[in-house]
């Protein structure tokens, strides 16, 4: 995010990460507690796009093997990653 736009999160919601699908991120910068999520997992970026590139993404981001879908699956791994297991789960 460099350009001096409006993004908005594509991705799915995940709490935890402070990640809610439709989060419009006013600015260039993203917000601060997404930056160690950012260094640690790069891709996830792809997933906060310029409003004017919603649509676009929207469909990459269901499309397997495009960068917004893998970025995707990322963020619901490391979502079910930080729940808490339940005897279903074991």
């Amino acid at each position: 995010m460099s350009e001096s736009k409006n993004y908005c999160y594509i991705g799915p919601t995940a709490a935890k990460l402070g990640l809610v699908k439709s989060t419009l991120v006013l600015g260039t910068e993203p917000p601060p507690q997404l930056l160690s999520l950012f260094e640690t997992k790069p891709m996830i970026r792809c997933l906060f796009v310029p409003t004017s590139k919603i649509a676009t993404a929207r469909q990459n981001m269901v499309r397997e093997g495009t960068i917004e879908w893998m970025a995707a699956q990322e963020i619901v791994k490391l979502n079910q990653s930080l729940r808490p297991s339940t005897k279903k789960d074991r």
